[in-house]
């Protein structure tokens, strides 16, 4: 992956949307795994396993493109897999909020990615004086 300059310091070019997008999708696949031994009469917390592993992503990768089509992949497996099971689509009631959810936690997830590195670069500043 290339390295290149941002205001923070070093962090994965631009161009690497596609890597991050298969490094993100490549981990929710792991989430769902996890998800998937927790009981079905527990679905909030097959939900949250997916939800954190949304936050987890934004919060290290830091590109908004690449979380968008996460957050995207991540409501598909949940619907697909974790609610429906055997990969069948259908839309319920409450997928309209379940997305909505997991947009709220990328941009929660972005935003504490971003506050980490202002920290880091604060520090990094205040002992390089």
């Amino acid at each position: 992956m290339s390295m290149s300059m941002s205001r923070y310091g070093w962090a994965p070019a631009r161009e690497s949307v596609g890597i991050a997008v298969g490094l993100g999708a490549a981990g929710l696949v792991a989430a769902a795994f996890g998800a998937a031994i927790i009981p079905v009469a527990y679905p909030l917390w097959r939900f949250g396993v997916i939800a954190l592993s949304i936050l987890i992503f934004a919060a290290v990768s830091l590109d908004l493109r690449a979380t968008a089509v996460i957050v995207g992949i991540g409501f598909l497996i949940f619907n697909g897999f974790l609610e429906d099971r055997l990969g069948q689509l259908t839309w319920h009631t409450d997928d309209v909020w379940r997305l909505l959810l997991l947009v709220v936690v990328a941009v929660w997830g972005f935003a504490l990615g971003e506050a980490g590195r202002w920290i880091a670069s604060v520090k990094e500043e205040k002992h390089g004086a």
